[in-house]
C-alpha cells in the first residue's frame, strides 16, 4: 500500500469517525504522521507489514485500546508510548526489539502484552507498575534479566524481581516461556 493510499484512508476514517482500522498485511513500509489524527480509533492493526519505525504521532491516539504490531521490522517503540493511557492490549511479537521503553510502565490499563520472539535482553523495572496485566508473554527472547527460574513463577515473581533487581541477584542468559 502506497503512502498516498494510506493518507487517503486515514482522511476517510477521520471523517467517518470509524473506531477500528485494519492495515494488516498490506506491504506497508512506513506509517505517515497523519496517523496521529485518528483520535477516535480504538483498534489499530498494523501487523504483517514491513514497518521499521512508528511515527511519534502514533502516541496521539489517546483513545486507542488495542495496538497490533506483530510481524514487522520494528526495532524500537516510541518513548512516549506511555501517553496511550487507554491501551488494554499491545502485541509487538516477532519484531527485532532489543529493548522496551521504560514508559511502558505508564500504561496503567494494559491487560495483555505480547513481546514474544523479539530480541529482548531485559524487562524494564518500570513494568512493575502494570497492575492490570492478565496475560504477558516473553517467549523466545534472549533475556538476561529476570532469570528463567523467576519467569517460571509468574508475573508476581517477575514484579518482585524487577523491584529488587538492584540488590545483586544473578542474571543468567535464558529463554523465556509464556506467562499466563
Amino acid at each position: 500500500m502506497e503512502q498516498d493510499e494510506i493518507k487517503y484512508l486515514i482522511d476517510k476514517i477521520k471523517k467517518s469517525g470509524c473506531q477500528h482500522l485494519d492495515l494488516s498485511n498490506k506491504d506497508i513500509t512506513e506509517i505517515p504522521e497523519e496517523i496521529g489524527e485518528l483520535t477516535n480509533v480504538k483498534t489499530l492493526d498494523l501487523s504483517f507489514n514491513h514497518i521499521s519505525k512508528l511515527p511519534e504521532s502514533i502516541t496521539k491516539l489517546t483513545n486507542l485500546e488495542e495496538l497490533f504490531l506483530m510481524r514487522n521490522s520494528i526495532s524500537e517503540l516510541p518513548e512516549n508510548i506511555g501517553k496511550l493511557r487507554n491501551l488494554k492490549s499491545l502485541d509487538v511479537s516477532f519484531n527485532p526489539l532489543k529493548t522496551l521503553p521504560a514508559e511502558l510502565g505508564e500504561l496503567s490499563d494494559l491487560q495483555i502484552f505480547d513481546a514474544s520472539f523479539c530480541l529482548l535482553h531485559t524487562i524494564p523495572s518500570e513494568m512493575v507498575n502494570l497492575q492490570n496485566i492478565i496475560r504477558i508473554h516473553f517467549d523466545e527472547n534472549p533475556l538476561d534479566c529476570p532469570p528463567l527460574k523467576v519467569i517460571r513463577r509468574g508475573w508476581n515473581a517477575i514484579k518482585y524481581f524487577l523491584t529488587e533487581r538492584g540488590k545483586g541477584d544473578a542474571m543468567p542468559t535464558t529463554t523465556i516461556v509464556s506467562i499466563q
